[in-house]
């Protein structure tokens, strides 16, 4: 018999269709922190006009890098998801080399907020991406139920 490492039990395991609630609900945080920091931070810097265009704009262009980026990533992850085995680490809903692009992310946000990049580009380019995190994260929803189903 083999003897096990400490790190066997003090892994959180989870049943693999936790992973897809798990992703969803990272990433619908991490949209509705960037959305609303938006608009908590530089909507008061922009003409209520502008700002509707801006939100707009913003929403479209998050639906078409959802469609010809995000949803490759998505997809992605499903597949690397779907081949675990039932149990596995809950921090196994993204690959380890995602965890160095988030904090990649998370530094590039807070640079640009520290900047003197011009408010209204901020502005759209965080609904963008808030809007192309939640779009994406309903697709996880839908695997965590289909999985809930079966």
């Amino acid at each position: 018999m083999q003897k096990k490492s400490i790190f066997h039990y003090i892994k959180p395991s989870v049943p693999k269709y936790w992973l897809y609630a798990v992703a969803g609900l990272l990433w619908t945080f991490a949209g509705a922190m960037l959305f609303f920091k938006s608009e908590t931070i530089w909507l008061c810097c922009i003409k209520y006009n502008n700002a509707v265009i801006i939100l707009g704009e913003g929403v479209f262009t998050a639906f078409c890098i959802n469609h010809f980026i995000f949803h490759k990533i998505v997809n992605k992850n499903l597949k690397r998801i779907l081949k675990y085995q039932n149990k596995v680490c809950l921090f196994a809903f993204i690959s380890w080399k995602s965890y160095f692009l988030i904090l990649t992310m998370i530094f590039s946000g807070y640079l640009l907020k520290s900047s003197s990049f011009p408010k209204q580009y901020l502005f759209f380019l965080y609904i963008c991406m808030g809007a192309v995190l939640i779009i994406s994260s309903f697709r996880y929803y839908l695997f965590f139920i289909n999985s809930l189903k079966k």
